[in-house]
């Protein structure tokens, strides 16, 4: 059980700080969608990073560190792009990892 506790620290860890760094490098896009529900947070992500303004994010408006750690696991059709609901539906993985990871924290103490 304590292993599978780790697993999914390491899960939500590495989803929040792969799904923050796609925002704005000053920070203020990364610290908003961290507190917002998982559409908004998508929603605010795609619109700071979609530079070409056509709803959806290449490869190429993403960070080198986001394309190299999670761009193909979030790309669930394989376009080389991502959709607001591609982002959502990983935003919402993320959230329901965190909380089970949370609800996993309170049982042990």
């Amino acid at each position: 059980m304590k292993n599978f506790s780790i697993l999914f620290s390491l899960i939500a860890l590495s989803g929040l700080f792969a799904l923050s760094s796609l925002a704005k490098k000053d920070g203020s896009v990364a610290e908003e969608i961290a507190t917002l529900p998982p559409n908004e947070a998508a929603a605010k992500l795609l619109k700071a990073n979609d530079a070409n303004k056509d709803g959806k994010l290449a490869k190429n408006e993403v960070n080198l560190s986001f394309r190299m750690k999670r761009f193909k696991r979030v790309d669930k059709n394989n376009d080389n792009f991502l959709s607001l609901e591609e982002l959502e539906n990983s935003y919402k993985k993320t959230t329901e990892v965190k909380s089970i990871e949370a609800k996993s924290a309170v049982e042990k103490n």
